[in-house]
């Protein structure tokens, strides 16, 4: 079975003023000029599932410019709980602090991680091209929004994570000797920083499990994994408690350089995602440009095979310009995946010809 968006009305969302788009396909191929806001549409789909959607934008930038009025996504899918009706926008705490507000089915809903038993998506950027040749922090961006796909809780414990982590930078810098609060945020940063590991292990065990689909793609085979102090712990059999506990430790004795730096010097927050390329036992960063877009898509792939798995629904996939930037070869064979996979399909491109070779595909212009 498949997830899928029925409907979707946007306003007051980025450039889209209102919107309104009821698509009658599976595959819906979206095209027009640079600026005209086809992957806003992407973005406000992906706002469907908990986390910060496709950009990991503020929610204050996604407002429409010229109107002061919050912005506000309201699809119709089927999905694993039937014919759902999802509505996000914009809105405020008492303080002023800008929050997301989520209906189903006309009922607030607190928070985001509802939505995951609703929807789900896998997507694949252009600005996910740069992921293994700009350093370890886009890398790790990348593999925490995989996981925000798979784990409904996954965006807030990494929130809860990084506010107490700069909580404790700032009474460390300051020199506030309330020791008592700084570990009380030493133990919020560890168990977090701790089940944020956990998850991350647990999905490069399942993805690589699903490999060799990508090889039944003619893609090639990858092997994943998460890289850091925290991660590597885990790995040598130790309880959760005990990596907490180590978590800890580790914070008290950085205490001093931490303060001296300005810096929280060991942590979850300096992992790596490290992707190796099977057949050549390389690893990506190494990988010519042509073979690092294709573990990209390998990668998404699998994600899309194993979130069918672990749900028994396939998750909207979400193409933002793939195609415009593939060879001929890497877009048929993608576009032989797309067809012969039962999963609803949105894909963004400048030209229509772009989309030549997907099958009962929907072309909608902007």
């Amino acid at each position: 079975m498949q997830t899928k968006v029925n409907k979707l009305t946007l306003t007051n969302f980025r450039n889209h003023k209102n919107f309104s788009f009821d698509p009658e396909s599976r595959i819906i191929a979206i095209y027009g000029q640079n600026g005209v806001g086809k992957t806003n549409i992407l973005e406000a789909i992906s706002l469907l599932s908990p986390g910060r959607g496709l950009r990991s934008a503020k929610l204050s930038e996604i407002k429409n410019i010229t109107d002061n009025e919050p912005w506000v996504v309201f699809a119709e899918i089927e999905g694993t709980d039937g014919e759902t009706k999802i509505g996000t926008s914009l809105d405020y705490t008492q303080t002023g602090k800008e929050k997301r507000r989520v209906k189903i089915n006309g009922e607030d809903v607190r928070g985001t991680f509802a939505l995951a038993e609703y929807f789900s998506y896998i997507a694949l950027t252009p600005s996910q091209d740069k992921i293994f040749n700009e350093g370890t922090t886009i890398r790790r961006d990348y593999l925490d929004r995989l996981c925000e796909n798979f784990f409904p809780d996954y965006s807030d414990m990494i929130a809860v994570y990084n506010l107490a982590k700069a909580e404790r930078r700032k009474l460390l810098v300051d020199r506030y000797n309330d020791n008592l609060w700084i570990e009380t945020l030493e133990s919020r940063i560890a168990e977090k920083g701790v089940a944020i590991a956990y998850q991350r292990l647990e999905l490069c065990e399942l993805l690589n499990s699903f490999m060799n689909e990508a090889e039944k793609a003619e893609f090639p085979k990858a092997n994943i994994d998460a890289i850091g102090e925290i991660e590597n712990f885990i790995k040598t059999g130790a309880k959760a408690l005990e990596t907490e506990n180590h978590f800890k430790d580790k914070l008290y004795d950085s205490r001093r350089y931490d303060a001296d730096t300005k810096r929280t010097s060991f942590g979850i927050h300096k992992s790596d995602f490290r992707v190796i390329h099977s057949l050549k036992n390389m690893p990506a960063e190494l990988c010519s440009q042509g073979e690092q877009k294709a573990l990209l898509l390998s990668l998404t792939i699998v994600s899309v095979i194993a979130k069918k798995a672990r749900t028994g629904f396939y998750p909207v996939l979400l193409l933002d310009e793939v195609a415009s930037h593939l060879d001929e070869g890497k877009r048929n064979k993608l576009f032989k995946f797309i067809n012969n996979t039962p999963c609803q399909t949105w894909l963004t491109s400048t030209e229509k010809e772009h989309f030549i070779g997907l099958e009962e595909a929907e072309f909608f212009k902007i």
